[in-house]
């Protein structure tokens, strides 16, 4: 008899044959096309692959009652789960050796291999369920787990002696072999998909799950526009966004374009051919977002009917998008004029390129290069020439001066030598999206869209030789508190590359635009030129999709093979031995049950409730709530087909009842076994055939049934030089995975384990079916109460975050550059196509780029995001995103437009993939090599005299955080680090949008003793400066808050004055003040009123929450804080200055 009168039921399963498991053998791995011009970052990285070696995963048996028994999907040959080659019908794995990254004496640029793969049939799959589709130029599809084609490319980051140390020595076989003329696609009778076909293509008609697109989802089965038809006439040339239209004559045809007068807003004097000293450089670059809302509400955005009778907000001060009066100018007697007259394209005089990240025009000093012929410089030298680079402040060289370290037109030159303070007081700028003035307004946000590079090179030789990383970071999916929605009966895509229409496509005249990606010509639908409001005609110009570079669409039917499916939501709960004594049921159960109402979804949201132990345990819910018990963890089944997955709304009370039930139900248990393994894989069963959300929170190591593991960890060995045991124990949790993921199942860990609970195995499980891991060390609602506030914080943003399913995303750029490798969470279905069973507004992404040919063509090139996804209202959408960056010739302005932040970030992801595979040391001197290569290749720019060392103002601090990666606790060796915490910070590296993974970088520190002198801004918060991570800027007796991921610190030195402490934490002495408090008083002071609204702006910049707590000098745990301090030395780690002087000595070696 359980409380409350319940009863309790057990289930002995029947015997059964057990399935084998359907996934087979599987070889893959992140990198995509290699080659030569590739990202100077290279990352070929080890494969992700299950081995032969080991032995098969546990069988998943099939269901007992009629509830949907799993089937492989049918693009899971697409996918990366196999394909067929004509070769050979043996299933092969090939992974290759572990490579390791010796610095060779000679380089010697490797060549791609053309040997087949021979991947093999998923489980339960005939060789007459396949269908033969010619292989497509524009469609390559890729072999791998989650990945996409894998090669050699050379180094051209570090020197010509040094084999790229984030490079693979091993050729990988190709998915395409010559010898093989087309792929075999699986394709489902299940639905009907349209068929489209073009002049060279024939696109595949295949499904990956039911009701989700094909491997091709987000390319070939959207449909194609209406009016669209192969339209190839001759036209002139004409820039990437210049909407230029042939006028229209008085009989009513279309001639020759009308001469071009300029409006008041664009003078002669801005064209290159009458350069200005005054107006080179007018662009208004890009401004940020202004709103920082941490906690936008669950529901999506309002949904604004195309074209909107009133004013559209949009997160950028774009022109307003309204509807189209039939009084406006250019609209005369019922012809179509447009109001604007745009220039015909051989009449058109552009502006040169501008750097893609210059400084923001706030910057004190900004000015515009002359344009003249060369200048002679104040020490004597000429600058160099080429381009319109940006000058940046005061003109000068930051420190000693002298010998050949000229200032270049590029930017400002800074020795890092004698630049010691070289944080700037309010961060490092935030690089501004520039490019030529008639698009400045409609650039892609940098806190959604970064490249590493603002300016690209024209030549992959010369992005060879500026050795920088090139590659994009993306957060598609952020909290946006003005996002404007589009409801239209047609969405514009170019029908080649199936690019979406956006700011900076080419109007070629009334009725075809060129895209900016492919540079083909397309046809605009009929219905693009109606106001829906009015029923008038309006100038295409002015629509929303090509005002604004961030755009959502409410998709139609067509976008989806099946009704969006409900939100659904299964939760398992750890109730062993170590879980009842960390008390955590009662913070989880009491936290769901009061968010219960705000769970995202409509009115069919479900959820359903598991807890395991050695047993696994499911709720039933009918008049009441019972339990029933699976014993036979190992043949696992879900006992009853009703009542186990229910309507929220529908059982809100009976949930409430067991919620506020299940702490004390488990208080007397004693079995200290963890099952989880089984009890994901039926929560998995029950989400087959829906798709939805699995939330694990465990506590202990899984001991028992599939997946049970064993202690790995020596605890004598966690100040090793060297760390062992990163990577995974079994692929039974990669596996389950890969299965969840093309089920649409994403899988989210919380991990509360006082010992260890081998996080790099268990986090498989959430790593390649698009989920997240939280973990809170040592959890202990009596002992941290620091972890418990943290938690419950963390668990209510998560539980009421929005969320997509059923997602997917597309990465397209120009033509002479593809995607080379991602990382983040996510199974990659082809080259440029990423599955997200999940989307998290938390997640973020970043591609490495390969440029494959020289950008002769064009002047710029853009990269946009296409995230298609169910909301949980049962939407269908399409969130896009077009970022624009002008191409140059000029190698010190490709330097100068460097993003510091952004090339960290994309290292520290590469450094946190390759460390699961490689041996640490290995991954740190890549993360070395990189900071050198980039600054050895300034030399050639800045001829450095002795004692200096030299760097471009957007790179000087390259190495600040270079040397902070090093120090972070995902990197650090010599230190006592727990292997789970350092897989769990290098996950948060690997998966963290920019701004948070910065923070984990190089964390924020704030002098917080002087915030009542501290000026305010216009929204009333304390400016507080931001310090460098030393010692050397603590004053004696001051108190500073220090903000990193996981913790944020008040840190409180002797001698502070007794009055700043009444007056901000209402004690009377230091001595008084309690260690480890994380109560922060609300006291009617100026002092205690500015630290907590500071604190508060703080936490509104990010998603996830640390707990503010109070350590003071004399504490037994300043070594927390004191961590942090990564421009010092600590122990035989070297000091900032340190650093530089070897990277010094090394460079001049």
């Amino acid at each position: 008899m359980l409380p409350n009168g319940h009863q309790h039921q057990q289930y002995a399963p029947t015997s059964s044959t057990q399935q084998s498991n359907p996934v087979g053998t599987m070889d893959g791995s992140r990198g995509l096309q290699n080659g030569a011009n590739s990202s100077n970052l290279n990352a070929g990285f080890s494969n992700i692959s299950l081995s032969e070696n080991k032995s098969s995963s546990p069988a998943m048996p099939q269901f007992r009652p009629s509830l949907p028994v799993f089937r492989p999907p049918a693009s899971l040959q697409s996918s990366g789960y196999g394909t067929e080659s004509s070769g050979s019908s043996t299933p092969t794995s090939t992974r290759p050796a572990m490579p390791s990254f010796p610095r060779m004496p000679q380089f010697a640029s490797p060549t791609l291999s053309t040997s087949a793969s021979h991947p093999v049939l998923p489980t339960g799959m005939n060789q007459k369920d396949y269908q033969t589709i010619p292989q497509s130029p524009l469609q390559n599809m890729q072999d791998g787990v989650g990945h996409a084609q894998q090669g050699q490319m050379p180094n051209s980051l570090s020197h010509p002696s040094r084999l790229n140390y984030f490079d693979q020595n091993q050729p990988q076989p190709q998915p395409n072999s010559p010898s093989s003329s087309h792929q075999e696609y699986y394709s489902s009778t299940s639905h009907s998909e349209p068929q489209y076909s073009s002049a060279n293509t024939m696109k595949p008609s295949n499904s990956f799950a039911p009701g989700i697109h094909s491997a091709d989802v987000e390319n070939n089965l959207y449909p194609e526009n209406s009016t669209s038809q192969v339209n190839q006439q001759p036209y002139n040339q004409s820039a990437h966004g210049q909407n230029s239209f042939n006028q229209q004559s008085s009989n009513g045809q279309f001639g020759q374009a009308a001469s071009y007068q300029p409006s008041p807003s664009y003078s002669a004097s801005n064209t290159p051919s009458q350069p200005s000293a005054s107006t080179n450089n007018s662009y208004n670059p890009f401004p940020s977002p202004g709103s920082n809302q941490a906690f936008p509400s669950v529901n999506e955005p309002s949904l604004q009917r195309y074209p909107p009778a009133q004013k559209v907000t949009t997160p950028y001060p774009n022109p307003t998008v309204s509807s189209y009066p039939s009084s406006q100018p250019g609209l005369q007697n019922g012809n179509f004029a447009p109001s604007q007259q745009f220039p015909s394209a051989s009449q058109q005089n552009f502006p040169q390129a501008q750097p893609g990240y210059g400084l923001p025009s706030a910057f004190p000093g900004l000015q515009a290069a002359n344009l003249g012929g060369p200048q002679q410089m104040s020490n004597g030298n000429l600058p160099f020439q080429g381009g319109n680079p940006m000058q940046y402040p005061g003109g000068q060289m930051q420190g000693n001066q002298q010998g050949s370290a000229a200032m270049h037109p590029g930017g400002q030159v800074v020795n890092l030598l004698q630049s010691r303070r070289i944080l700037p007081p309010d961060g490092p700028e935030l690089p501004t999206p520039v490019v030529r003035q008639n698009f400045y307004k409609e650039n892609c946000s940098p806190h959604i869209f970064r490249c590493t590079l603002g300016v690209i090179p024209k030549t992959p030789g010369l992005l060879q030789k500026s050795r920088l990383p090139l590659g994009i970071l993306i957060h598609p999916y952020k909290d946006l508190s003005n996002l404007q929605v589009l409801s239209t009966s047609t969405i514009v895509r170019c029908r080649v590359c199936r690019s979406y229409i956006n700011p900076f496509i080419t109007f070629i005249d009334q009725m075809r635009w060129k895209c900016n990606l492919c540079d083909r010509t397309n046809d605009l639908p009929q219905d693009f030129f109606i106001d829906a409001t009015t029923r008038s005609v309006g100038d295409p110009s002015r629509r929303p999709e090509v005002q604004s570079a961030t755009l959502e669409y409410i998709a139609p039917s067509e976008y989806s093979l099946r009704p969006p499916q409900p939100a659904i939501y299964v939760f398992l709960l750890d109730i062993s031995f170590n879980a009842i004594e960390s008390r955590y049921l009662t913070v989880f159960c009491e936290r769901l049950s009061a968010v219960l109402e705000r769970l995202p979804g409509d009115a069919r949201t479900q959820v359903s409730f598991i807890a395991f132990d050695s047993v696994v345990h499911f709720f039933q819910f009918e008049t009441d709530w019972k339990m029933l018990s699976v014993p036979d963890i190992d043949d696992i089944f879900i006992p009853s087909t009703e009542g186990i997955l229910v309507r929220l709304h529908e059982n809100i009370q009976a949930i409430r009842e067991l919620l506020s039930t299940i702490p004390d139900m488990f208080k007397g248990q004693r079995e200290t076994q963890s099952c989880m393994g089984a009890a994901v894989q039926a929560a998995y069963r029950m989400l087959a055939g829906t798709g939805g959300r699995i939330t694990v929170v465990q506590t202990c190591l899984p001991t028992i049934g599939p997946g049970a593991l064993k202690s790995r960890e020596d605890p004598n060995m966690r100040a090793a030089k060297e760390v062992n045991h990163l990577s995974p124990a079994t692929d039974f949790y990669k596996s389950l995975a890969l299965e969840c993921s093309a089920s649409q199942v994403a899988v989210d860990l919380f991990v509360l384990a006082g010992q260890y609970a081998d996080l790099a195995t268990i986090s498989g499980i959430s790593r390649y079916s698009s989920g997240w891991i939280h973990y809170y060390p040592s959890f202990n609602v009596v002992k941290h109460s620091a972890q418990v506030d943290k938690f419950q914080s963390e668990l209510t943003r998560y539980l009421t975050r929005k969320i997509g399913f059923e997602s997917v995303m597309r990465v397209r750029c120009t033509n002479g550059l593809s995607m080379h490798s991602f990382h983040g969470n996510f199974f990659v279905r082809s080259t440029d196509l990423l599955s997200l069973a999940n989307v998290s507004p938390d997640a973020g992404f970043a591609v490495q780029i390969k440029m494959d040919e020289t950008l002769s063509h064009t002047n710029s090139v853009d990269f946009q995001a296409a995230l298609l996804y169910t909301s949980s209202r049962g939407e269908r959408r399409i969130r896009v995103h077009t970022m624009h960056i002008p191409v140059s010739d000029s190698l010190p302005e490709i330097m100068a437009s460097a993003d510091q932040e952004a090339i960290a970030c994309l290292i520290g992801k590469i450094a946190a993939e390759r460390a699961f595979s490689t041996p640490m040391s290995d991954v740190r001197d890549g993360v070395v090599f990189a900071c050198e290569d980039a600054l050895s290749a300034y030399t050639q720019v800045a001829r450095p005299s002795a004692g200096q060392l030299l760097a471009p103002y957007s790179l000087r601090l390259l190495p600040l955080f270079t040397q902070a990666l090093l120090k972070s606790t995902a990197l650090r060796l010599g230190v006592s680090t727990t292997l789970d915490l350092r897989t769990y910070t290098l996950l948060n590296l690997k998966a963290a949008p920019l701004f948070e993974e910065m923070m984990s970088i190089y964390p924020h520190l704030y002098a917080v003793h002087r915030i009542e002198a501290t000026p305010l801004d216009q929204d009333g918060m304390p400016q507080l400066e931001r310090l460098q991570l030393s010692a050397e800027y603590l004053e004696r007796g001051g108190v500073y808050l220090l903000e990193s991921v996981v913790h944020m610190i008040l840190y409180v030195q002797k001698g502070v004055s007794p009055d700043w402490l009444n007056a901000a934490l209402d004690v009377q002495s230091f001595m008084a003040l309690q260690d480890r408090t994380t109560d922060i008083p609300a006291l009617d002071t100026e002092v205690s009123y500015r630290l907590r609204a500071f604190i508060s702006h703080r936490y509104a910049q990010r998603p996830l929450h640390p707990i503010v707590e109070v350590i003071k000098e004399d504490s037994k745990d300043r070594l927390l804080f004191l961590q942090y301090l990564h421009d010092d030395r600590l122990d035989t780690v070297a000091s900032y200055q340190e650093f530089l002087t070897q990277i010094s000595q090394k460079i001049k070696a």
